[in-house]
């Protein structure tokens, strides 16, 4: 079941034309929610997807015509933001919506993220742009914001790490399926936050407590992430090897399936802080998988790849 979304006076900027595209976002949103197993699986998805994408760049496109129209001291920063979204949305595995496994991180993502924008960074620019922000209160409100997004990343590491010890007591392999996919899309959502709360730390600042907090939250999700590196990586092992060895042979667009596939352990790896960061498990499983994707590669496109082209490690 997808989570019941739709506009709210909460979220509203009051500009109406910001406003109105916000809510054609969520309309998007609603029509995946409403899309069957069966649609997600002949891939009719893909057009509401494409369709989400291109509007979501106009979107932003008019946002930030409305941000060289002023003098918005955030300007670049902000766009910096809409990019970073954008990269998101196409980075999307259409593979994992396909079988179904990745609808609900989607709606995560996309709806969680707008709601957190509007309300921390679309509010406070149509506010400079109507010369009614107040410094004062918004560096007040901002400071509860902050709090509250760490404290939502804490409960969530917090069941992470609890779901965690689950794997370890559970002999079921159905089980443990759905164990490690709660894992994974709760770090998803806690990498997510984490971003949030480390954007908003950098221009708000926080209390030592806080502090304190976020070094236990990032202690449990670089141990998360690295667990997760470990799973992706041997996938990608297995894959391979299978190819190699003659077992399968070389999929259909193999290639993008190999990129999207190590990108995940690239972010992965930046978030634990570098390839020199993992755990020597991890590291290892990360090598590997890249130079038999790299021979995968090699074979369907006549060039090679390594650790660099998929941005494992620092340039």
């Amino acid at each position: 079941m997808k989570a019941e979304i739709g506009w709210s006076t909460a979220i509203a900027t009051g500009r109406d034309d910001i406003d109105d595209q916000h809510r054609k976002i969520i309309d998007f949103l609603k029509i995946l929610g409403a899309t069957s197993s069966a649609e997600y699986e002949n891939k009719a998805v893909d057009d509401v997807i494409d369709g989400l994408s291109d509007y979501v760049k106009m979107h932003f496109k008019h946002e930030e015509s409305l941000m060289d129209s002023f003098d918005y001291d955030e300007r670049d920063k902000h766009k910096r933001i809409h990019a970073g979204f954008v990269e998101k949305l196409d980075g999307i595995n259409r593979d994992d919506l396909h079988n179904g496994s990745g609808s609900e991180k989607l709606f995560f993502i996309i709806y969680n993220w707008l709601v957190t924008h509007i309300v921390s960074i679309d509010r406070i620019m149509i506010a400079k742009m109507n010369g009614e922000y107040d410094d004062g209160i918004g560096s007040e409100t901002v400071h509860k914001q902050t709090g509250i997004v760490i404290e939502n990343a804490y409960e969530l590491a917090a069941r992470i790490m609890n779901v965690n010890l689950q794997t370890s007591s559970t002999t079921d392999d159905s089980h443990k399926k759905r164990i490690l996919y709660d894992i994974s899309t709760s770090t998803e959502r806690l990498i997510n936050l984490m971003e949030l709360a480390d954007s908003r730390v950098q221009v708000s600042g926080c209390s030592n407590f806080q502090l304190k907090r976020l070094g236990e939250i990032r202690h449990a999700l670089t141990k998360s992430a690295d667990s997760l590196a470990v799973t992706a990586a041997k996938k990608i092992v297995r894959l391979c090897s299978d190819i190699l060895s003659g077992k399968q042979g070389i999929p259909l667009g193999i290639g993008d399936i190999l990129r999207r596939q190590m990108g995940r352990v690239a972010s992965l790896a930046a978030v634990i802080g570098g390839l020199d960061a993992m755990s020597s498990t991890a590291k290892s499983a990360a090598i590997e998988a890249n130079e038999l994707a790299g021979k995968i590669l090699e074979m369907e496109l006549g060039s090679a790849a390594s650790l660099q082209d998929f941005d494992i490690v620092e340039k």
